[in-house]
C-alpha cells in the first residue's frame, strides 16, 4: 500500500498512480496471478493505492515502485518483500531430546525437554505460528503442543515422569506437525509434477515398543489411506497410504528412559601388565540395563587396605565422572597404583535425587612373574640378579637343589641365584599372599 499526499502532506484523491515491479526474483507476479505488466490504479479517498503480490515457487525478494502517472520522477519503492518460508516436509525435521534419561521410573514430576526441528524443502523456516503436536507413551508432555516463533523454526515442550510406566523403561516421544511429502523435482521448477518420485507416507505412528511396526493399540494420526506403505525412514500405520503426493504429518520420535534411582555397577580389573594390576572397568546402569540419569555423579576411591607391604594403594588419573547423555549404560576405565591383594577399588554413584549406590571391587592377587621368565642359564660360579614382578612383599625364594644353585638374597624385590655345580634345578618365588613363579634354573 502507497499513499499520495500534497505538499502540506494531505491525501490527494483520484490521483493516478503507476505501479511497477523491480528486481523482483522469478515467478514473482502482481495485481492478479501471473501478472508482471505495469499496472496504473487510482488513489482512494485517504490517498492509497494498494496491490497485491504474488509469491513464486523458490525463495526470492521482489520490490514494488509506485509512480506519479503525471510525473514519474515522483516515486517510491516498497521495502524489500521477501518470499521464503513453506511447510514443513519429513527429510529436514528432527527431534533432540535434552536428557536421554531421568530418573523417572519410580519418581515422580522428573523432566526432560524435547525439541522439534523443521524447515521447508528448501530450507527455509516454517511459518511463525506453525503448531507442533507431542504424545508419549509414558508420563506428560507438557504442554502438548509448542507453536513456531521468533522465526525459529523450532518448538519445544517437556516430557513429565508419572503414572503407569513401562516396565523396561523406554518411553516413546512423538512429534507430528501437517506438512508435505518429499518428492524429487526433476524439472527444477520446485513445485511437484505428476509422474516425479515421492516418498508416500502412512498415517504416523508411535512405536510405543521399539519394534519399528506397527502393533495394535499404539497411537497413529488418523488420516484417509488404504494402500500399502513402501519403506519409508519413519515407520507408518500399515495399508494407510493413498499413492498421492500431498500433505501428511511429518514426524520424528525420540526415547527417552525412565531410570531406577539405585544403580547397577558391573567390572573387571584388566589383565596384568608385567605382572601388576593397574585398572579397572566398569559399567553403570539403571536395573533394566539402560543408561542411569543423565548427570548423575560416579566418584571412584582406592581403599589401601594393606599398610604393611610399604606401598600405598592410590588412583592413578581421572578418577570422577558425569553419567553421559545416552540411553546406554555408561563404561568407564580407572587406573591405580601399588593397589594389591586385600586393597579395593570403590565405586559409588549418585542419582540426581541423592541416592547413592556403591560396590568394592577387591583386588584379586597380582601375577608373580620374574624377569628370568619361566627358566635361566648360569655357569657354575655365577651370579645373575633377577626381579620380582606382582605379587606382595615379602616375597620367598627357594632352590630345590642347593647343591645345583644357592640363593642370595630373598625378602626384597629383586633376588640373586649363584651357580654351584653343573645340573637342573628349580627356583620358586613366593610372595607373603602365597602367589607363585618357577623358574628352570640349569647351571652350565
Amino acid at each position: 500500500t502507497f499513499k499520495v499526499v500534497d505538499i502540506n502532506g494531505n491525501p490527494l484523491v483520484n490521483h493516478a498512480v503507476q505501479l511497477s515491479l523491480v528486481n523482483s526474483g522469478p515467478g514473482i507476479t502482481f495485481g492478479t496471478p501471473g501478472n508482471t505488466a505495469n499496472l496504473q490504479q487510482t488513489s482512494d479517498a485517504a490517498g492509497l493505492v494498494s496491490v497485491s503480490v504474488f509469491s513464486g515457487t523458490v525463495p526470492t525478494s521482489a520490490v514494488v515502485r509506485a509512480a506519479s502517472a503525471s510525473n514519474s520522477s515522483v516515486a517510491v519503492d516498497s521495502n524489500v518483500l521477501t518470499v521464503a518460508t513453506g511447510i514443513a516436509v519429513q527429510k529436514a525435521t528432527s527431534i533432540s531430546v535434552a536428557k536421554f534419561s531421568i530418573e523417572g521410573l519410580v519418581v515422580d514430576g522428573q523432566s526432560t525437554s524435547v525439541t522439534f526441528s523443521m524447515s521447508d524443502r528448501v530450507g527455509n523456516p516454517v511459518p511463525d505460528g506453525t503448531q507442533v503436536n507431542f504424545v508419549a507413551s509414558s508420563g506428560v508432555m507438557i504442554p502438548p503442543t509448542c507453536v513456531v516463533s521468533g522465526g525459529t523454526s523450532t518448538c519445544s515442550s517437556s516430557l513429565r515422569s508419572q503414572g503407569t510406566r513401562p516396565s523396561n523403561g523406554k518411553v516413546a516421544v512423538l512429534a507430528f506437525v501437517p506438512g508435505e511429502e518429499d518428492f524429487v523435482d526433476a524439472n527444477g521448477n520446485n513445485i511437484y509434477d505428476a509422474g516425479e518420485a515421492f516418498t508416500d507416507l502412512g498415517n504416523a505412528l508411535m512405536d510405543s515398543n521399539f519394534n519399528g511396526v506397527y502393533d495394535n493399540g499404539e497411537f497413529t494420526v488418523p488420516r484417509a489411506g488404504s494402500l500399502a506403505c513402501p519403506p519409508a525412514s519413519v515407520p507408518s500405520r500399515p495399508n494407510t497410504c493413498d499413492g498421492v503426493w500431498g500433505v501428511n504429518d511429518v514426524r520424528r520420535q525420540a526415547m527417552v528412559i525412565f531410570a531406577s534411582s539405585s544403580a547397577v555397577i558391573t567390572g573387571t580389573f584388566q589383565a596384568t601388565v608385567v605382572g601388576v594390576r593397574n585398572a579397572l572397568d566398569f559399567v553403570v546402569s539403571d536395573s533394566n540395563g539402560n543408561s542411569f540419569p543423565t548427570g548423575s555423579a560416579v566418584l571412584v576411591s582406592a581403599q589401601d587396605q594393606t599398610s604393611g607391604n610399604g606401598v600405598a594403594c592410590v588412583m592413578a588419573g581421572k578418577n570422577d565422572f558425569l553419567i553421559p547423555n545416552s540411553v546406554l549404560p555408561a563404561t568407564f576405565t580407572v587406573g591405580f597404583t601399588d593397589c594389591k591383594a586385600g586393597d579395593a577399588i570403590n565405586v559409588r554413584v549418585t542419582s540426581p535425587t541423592g541416592l547413592v549406590t556403591s560396590r568394592i571391587f577387591p583386588l584379586p592377587a597380582d601375577t608373580l612373574t620374574t624377569t628370568a621368565g619361566t627358566a635361566t642359564t648360569l655357569a657354575v660360579n655365577q651370579e645373575r640378579s633377577y626381579q620380582v614382578l606382582g605379587g606382595v612383599l615379602p616375597n620367598i625364594v627357594t632352590s630345590s637343589d642347593t647343591s645345583v644353585f644357592s640363593v642370595v638374597g630373598n625378602l626384597g624385590e629383586t633376588f640373586t641365584l649363584r651357580g654351584k655345580a653343573p645340573g637342573n634345578a628349580t627356583a620358586t618365588v613366593t610372595d607373603s599372599v602365597g602367589a607363585r613363579a618357577v623358574i628352570a634354573v640349569t647351571v652350565q
